[in-house]
């Protein structure tokens, strides 16, 4: 299961995951964070690369530029530190990669995941 960082959406959805083997995904609702909602990727509508342009009009209040600032960066520590674990993490995930989402009920999303993962589902998507 696959973590993807949640930047704009609903504010009922504390966290969600995919899971490549089910082609589910995995949301944690705030009402209900025991019972999960699952949602099967045939239920996605939208799945690309978030552009300023695609994300203004999925919706009018979000902000790239903010979302892309929420996404943790190199700190002092990691430099000094963890340099082998931070090249380890980026070969695992891949880049962070911004995008965009719309699952058929309407639900839209902003939000990060690594590269590899996208393409995952970007993948399981065809």
């Amino acid at each position: 299961m696959a973590n993807i960082q949640i930047h704009n959406g609903p504010s009922n959805i504390i966290e969600i995951s995919y899971k490549p083997d089910t082609r589910m995904f995995n949301l944690v609702l705030k009402e209900d964070n025991i019972n999960n909602k699952m949602i099967p990727l045939k239920e996605l509508e939208i799945l690309e690369i978030a552009t300023d342009e695609n994300v203004k009009s999925m919706n009018q209040s979000w902000d790239l530029k903010s979302a892309k600032a929420k996404i943790p960066h190199l700190s002092m520590f990691g430099a000094a530190f963890g340099i082998v674990a931070i090249i380890g993490e980026t070969l695992y995930k891949g880049y962070p990669l911004t995008f965009i989402a719309q699952f058929k009920d309407g639900t839209k999303l902003l939000a990060t995941t690594g590269s590899r993962l996208y393409e995952k589902i970007k993948g399981d998507m065809k």
